[in-house]
């Protein structure tokens, strides 16, 4: 089996993530502000 690509890793955790908030459709997910502050990151946390 190939390794993951980062693409492949991002999408394995939004799926992921998507589950675990049982996002239906049409529900709010993420803004652009908040997934670009890097919730899906994990333990990576941007400080302002």
């Amino acid at each position: 089996m190939l390794p993951l690509t980062t693409i492949e890793k991002i999408a394995i955790k939004l799926e992921d993530d998507i589950r675990q908030r049982n996002v239906r459709p049409g529900d709010r997910y993420l803004t652009a502000s908040e997934a670009s502050n890097n919730r899906l990151q994990g333990s990576s946390r941007r400080c302002d």
